[in-house]
C-alpha cells in the first residue's frame, strides 16, 4: 500500500481533478488505516462525478466507521455500477419508501448466501412494521437455503412464505419487492436491530 500511495500522489500531481485517481487514493488510504483522510479522498472523488464506483466504496468505509445510515443511503448506488446485474432491479416495481411495505411485499436474496444468512435478521424488524394484519412476506432465497430458514427462522406469529429462486431467472411478482440488503438503508438501522430474527437451529 505504501508503494501504491507514492504513485497515487504522483498521478494526482498531474492530474488532481481526476475523480478515478482520488477514489485510487482513497482505497490505498483505506488499506492504510488512514480512514478520515480515505473519507475526505472519497468525498472530493463523488463531488468530481466519481459515480457509483466511489459510492460503493464510500459506503463500506462509512459503515465501518459506524455512521450507518449514511453508508447504507449511499450503498444504494450500488444498482449503478457497471455490469451489475441484480437477481431483480428496483428501478422495475422496488420499494423504496416505508409506506412500500404495507402491501404484498417479496423480499429476495442479493448476494452471497453469507450475506444472506446475515441479514435475514431484519426481517423481524420489517414484519414489526409492517404489523400483525399485514399481507404474508414472501422470501425469494437460493434454493440450498430454503429448508434453513423455514425451520429455523423466528416469525413470531407473522405469515413468512419461504421460496427459492428458480433456475429459470426472477419469476413475475404483482407487488412490490426489496433486496434484503437494502432493508438496512429503508428501516434506518444499525447492525444490531431491536427485535432481530436470528436464526435458531439446535
Amino acid at each position: 500500500p505504501r508503494q501504491a500511495l507514492w504513485s497515487c500522489w504522483r498521478a494526482l500531481q498531474l492530474a488532481p481533478d481526476d475523480p478515478v485517481l482520488l477514489r485510487g487514493l482513497a482505497n490505498v488510504l483505506l488499506d492504510l488505516n488512514a480512514f478520515d483522510l480515505a473519507d475526505r479522498a472519497y468525498g472530493r472523488s463523488q463531488a468530481l462525478g466519481g459515480g457509483a464506483a466511489t459510492a460503493w466504496n464510500h459506503s463500506q468505509l462509512l459503515i465501518g466507521l459506524e455512521r450507518y445510515q449514511e453508508g447504507y443511503a449511499m450503498a444504494e448506488l450500488r444498482w449503478a455500477l457497471p455490469g451489475y446485474e441484480p437477481w431483480r432491479h428496483p428501478d422495475q416495481a422496488g420499494a423504496r419508501s416505508l409506506a412500500d411495505l404495507q402491501g404484498p411485499l417479496l423480499v429476495w436474496s442479493e448476494q452471497g448466501l453469507g450475506d444472506t444468512l446475515q441479514h435475514l435478521r431484519w426481517l423481524g424488524p420489517l414484519q414489526r412494521l409492517r404489523g400483525q394484519d399485514a399481507p404474508s412476506l414472501v422470501l425469494e432465497v437460493e434454493a440450498s437455503l430454503v429448508p434453513l430458514v423455514q425451520q429455523s427462522l423466528p416469525t413470531q406469529g407473522w405469515a413468512l412464505l419461504v421460496r427459492a429462486k428458480s433456475e429459470r431467472g426472477a419469476e413475475p411478482w404483482s407487488g412490490l419487492h426489496i433486496s434484503l440488503l437494502s432493508l438496512l438503508w429503508l428501516l434506518a438501522g444499525a447492525p444490531q436491530p431491536r427485535g432481530a430474527s436470528w436464526l435458531a437451529d439446535p
